[in-house]
């Protein structure tokens, strides 16, 4: 709705430091998501991955992750989020558990590292924040899948039963769990915040 009705309009901003700052408008955030979702439906296709497998984001919060979220989203798979401070047993075991195929990869604790917990069938994209060693040893980076794919054209709706996410707890009392998060859980979370800050409506 919003990428046709406002297009012009600034969606997301990023610091950039010093007092600066990076804007991207609601056009520009869907021509980027939908180029990622097509790399995303691409990979799938190409790996054998059915509609709706686990791909995974471990990164700082940055414009990337934004976009990485709604790319899984509109590509039709379910987002396994890590911490950014994940350490690395429990990003094994829930890459692992969640049988993850695709880590897209910002800033981490785990630098260098964060490769050695993928699983061996796993592929890995670099995302805003991907040390720049480790960035080379990714299998793909967004900046080219960015250069190279054309925009995704449909736009799936997801039921209320659809799988929206999995949230691992930290594993502080042992194995992470994970928490599925249908479609429905977002939407009635935002009409119960819409009530609160407009009561009368």
């Amino acid at each position: 709705r919003w990428e046709s009705e406002a297009a012009d309009q600034v969606f997301l901003r990023q610091s950039l430091g010093n007092q600066k700052w990076e804007e991207l408008t609601w056009s520009e955030v869907s021509s980027r998501v939908r180029r990622l979702a097509s790399f995303i439906r691409d990979y799938a296709d190409q790996s054998g991955i059915p509609s709706g497998s686990n791909l995974s984001i471990w990164s700082t919060n940055t414009i990337d992750w934004i976009l990485a979220d709604l790319a899984i989203a509109l590509s039709g798979h379910v987002n396994v989020p890590l911490y950014p401070t994940q350490d690395l047993d429990s990003a094994r075991y829930v890459l692992s558990h969640a049988e993850v195929k695709l880590v897209l990869i910002g800033a981490t604790a785990a630098g260098d590292h964060a490769l050695d917990v993928l699983p061996e069938d796993a592929t890995a994209v670099a995302l805003r924040g991907c040390q720049s060693r480790l960035a080379k040893a990714c299998a793909y980076q967004l900046p080219k899948i960015l250069d190279e794919f054309e925009p995704f054209a449909d736009s799936p709706v997801a039921g209320p039963r659809d799988l929206f996410t999995i949230m691992y707890s930290s594993g502080t009392t042992g194995h992470p769990k994970g928490v599925m998060i249908h479609q429905s859980c977002p939407a009635m979370t935002a009409r119960i915040f819409a009530r609160w800050i407009s009561p009368t409506e």
